[in-house]
């Protein structure tokens, strides 16, 4: 793992160097996002107390020795029943895990809880219980606020009183100093102690119980996952081809939350799903709007998809994604679940009528989930279903990179669709510091379409974005200056931005003071920008950049004859 820096000597080397901090963590942030380990696979270790100062390995024995990246230990007795049992999380799936103590003749056993007075330390942390045994062995336990690695295990402690049958003496010493004693108790049971209260009151617990599933969560597949969006965002249009008919889904004119499902032809989960939906389509039509698209990449297999869904009398839409549309819904999938490198087919996309997606679903689902899902979201405007996470958030939810989205539709050669992406997911994408390029490009684009009032809108938001980036600025300013439409140009706007850029860069880059001289021309300030391009020359000559060169000697002939560029 990499060391953070410390000091400013080391956060220059960090930043700077190709082994640095910097490098280090951004190649462990790799490798959490795709799944590898970090401790080279190795096999989680458990070590038996012999009592003689020794200990033994039983890791396989005891189950344990799985190849989990595991961090953090919490013990506890989950269910009561004086054996303890613990839950480890680790860096890779899964990212919690449960071991359940189902070991027989484990000896007898005592548990102690703790509480101080309410006007000392309530939890009774840092508290001591000493337990004096038939024979005369003194057992210590101390309750802890945390304990091995980003841990907290249970503030009952639990003592292992072996073949001892009775106790003769349990004291406590509380965090305020004060000792205090109390009778002997029964093993084999709960006590709490309370702090100047001279008894112990014994405690019982009901085992936890395995939450019941209903029927909305039963899935057809023992592999399938559902999963809840906390962040929901904005879900791509959709374009296919339907017997050789171009199909068009906008997004944000939806009537009905819509099931977007992914299916091969080859998958008989997929054929099972579909066959159910399709049968159930009176139930699911008053929810639910549902479209079939087949990612099969054979012709043949996609007119076999086609014909079942003929033969199934589908109602809903169906057809094959362009390669924009099937890129960029694959790669919803793959940045959600990272670990999975290939789409598993059937998967679905719930979008609500707001044009979010809410929830994804990898394997196949009943007709019940989906429809439950559904009636959720008309409960809830648009918020994920059925979350089933109680208590409350202690640190708001992050926001999530959609950057890659629009550029996958932007290989469709549909701008209209990586304009509305942009449009509707401005807020997510906003602090990206690639945002106010891609926001450029679609400028540009506009501007090769002669649609002017389009990328001048466009335009307008990437310098507000992009104030801060000067090739962003640069870029804005030439256009704005140069460009042959007289409605579309502003000498004042570009001027600003150009400015902004040449300050940026410290006057340094001669590419953008030839687009402060351009700026100025438009403006009729002619002699500025013979002098601002005069200035250029030597830098670009610096640079080996002879077109620059060439362009900036055209530029400063054309102001002195009082012309703009264009």
């Amino acid at each position: 793992m990499s060391k953070a820096p410390i000091s400013e000597q080391e956060l220059e080397l960090a930043t700077s160097s190709a082994d640095g901090y910097v490098a280090n963590i951004s190649a462990v942030n790799r490798m959490a996002h795709e799944g590898k380990s970090f401790s080279g696979n190795e096999r989680n270790c458990v070590f038996l107390n012999r009592g003689d100062a020794q200990f033994s390995t039983v890791s396989a024995l005891s189950g344990w020795d799985m190849p989990d990246d595991s961090r953090g230990l919490a013990l506890m007795d989950w269910d009561s029943d004086g054996r303890i049992d613990f839950w480890a999380s680790n860096r890779n799936a899964p990212r919690l895990r449960f071991m359940h103590n189902q070991m027989k003749n484990t000896g007898n056993w005592l548990g102690i809880k703790l509480r101080g007075t309410s006007h000392n330390n309530r939890d009774a942390i840092g508290a001591r219980v000493k337990v004096t045994l038939e024979n005369g062995r003194l057992l210590i336990r101390s309750l802890k606020a945390g304990e091995g690695f980003a841990s907290q295990s249970s503030k009952r402690l639990n003592f292992g009183l072996g073949d001892a049958t009775e106790i003769r003496a349990l004291s406590v010493t509380w965090p305020d100093g004060s000792t205090q004693s109390f009778p002997p108790p029964a093993i084999n049971h709960y006590y709490q102690a309370i702090q100047e209260n001279p008894t112990l009151q014994k405690l019982t617990f009901s085992p936890p119980q395995p939450e019941q599933t209903t029927s909305h969560q039963a899935c057809n597949s023992s592999s399938a996952v559902r999963a809840p969006l906390r962040i929901p965002f904005p879900a791509p249009n959709l374009r296919f081809k339907d017997q050789n008919l171009n199909q068009f889904i906008e997004i944000k004119q939806l009537k009905k939350p819509l099931l977007v499902i992914l299916w091969s032809q080859r998958c008989q989960n997929c054929r099972k799903e579909i066959t159910s939906l399709i049968r159930s389509a009176k139930t699911i039509r008053d929810h639910l709007n549902l479209v079939f698209l087949c990612i099969d990449s054979e012709l043949e297999d996609q007119n076999e998809a086609s014909r079942l869904l003929k033969h199934l009398q589908s109602p809903w839409q169906s057809g094959v994604p362009n390669a924009a549309t099937n890129s960029a819904l694959a790669a919803i999938f793959n940045h959600t679940f990272p670990i999975i490198k290939d789409l598993p087919t059937p998967s679905s996309l719930l979008v609500s009528t707001n044009g979010n997606i809410v929830t994804l679903y990898n394997g196949a689902h009943s007709v019940d989930t989906f429809v439950h899902d559904a009636k959720q979201l008309a409960q809830t405007t648009g918020i994920a279903p059925d979350p089933k996470t109680n208590g409350r958030w202690l640190t708001t939810t992050q926001k999530i990179n959609l950057l890659y989205i629009p550029r996958l539709l932007m290989e469709g050669d549909h701008l209209v669709d990586v304009a509305d992406y942009v449009v509707r997911a401005h807020n997510q994408l906003l602090d990206h510091k690639e945002y106010p390029l891609l926001l450029t490009w679609i400028a540009e684009e506009y501007l090769k379409k002669n649609m002017n009032r389009h990328a001048a809108a466009f335009y307008k938001t990437a310098s507000q974005t992009g104030f801060h980036n000067p090739v962003v600025l640069n870029n804005i300013a030439w256009q704005l200056a140069t460009h042959h439409d007289p409605s579309f140009r502003n000498g004042k706007e570009a001027l600003r931005c150009a400015t902004r850029a040449v300050e940026l860069s410290q006057y340094q880059e001669p590419g953008y003071l030839d687009t402060l001289a351009a700026a100025y021309a438009e403006l009729g300030k002619f002699d500025q920008a013979i002098k601002i391009a005069r200035q250029a020359l030597p830098l670009a000559k610096k640079q080996a950049n002879a077109s620059l060169v060439q362009s900036l000697q055209k530029a400063v002939s054309l102001y002195a004859n009082r012309q703009p560029m264009r």
